[in-house]
């Protein structure tokens, strides 16, 4: 556990929590798989958008890795761009 005005211990090479590392990664893979995929179904961000009922710019900043999204928005987004969720976060 960490204490107040601590961080958390880094890994063996010292690049910071473990469980953080992992979840920025996870957002980038979630990032470049939904661009990927609205790039391949021709879809604007805003056509995106209106299907999943968020904004383009909250879409905009997901394609970026800049925010992290529910997971009712995760399911959404497969289902606008008729894939299984798992495939928004695998390689």
């Amino acid at each position: 556990s960490t204490t107040r005005g601590r961080h958390p211990e880094k890994d063996a090479v010292g690049r910071g929590p473990v469980c953080y590392r992992f979840g920025m990664d996870l957002l980038t893979r979630f990032a470049g798989n939904v661009r990927r995929l609205r790039s391949k179904k021709k879809l604007s961000q805003k056509a995106l958008a209106d299907r999943v009922g968020i904004s383009v710019s909250y879409v905009s900043m997901l394609e970026r890795g800049q925010r992290s999204p529910p997971l009712e928005t995760i399911e959404k987004m497969a289902k606008a761009l008729g894939v299984p969720p798992a495939n928004l976060l695998g390689k």
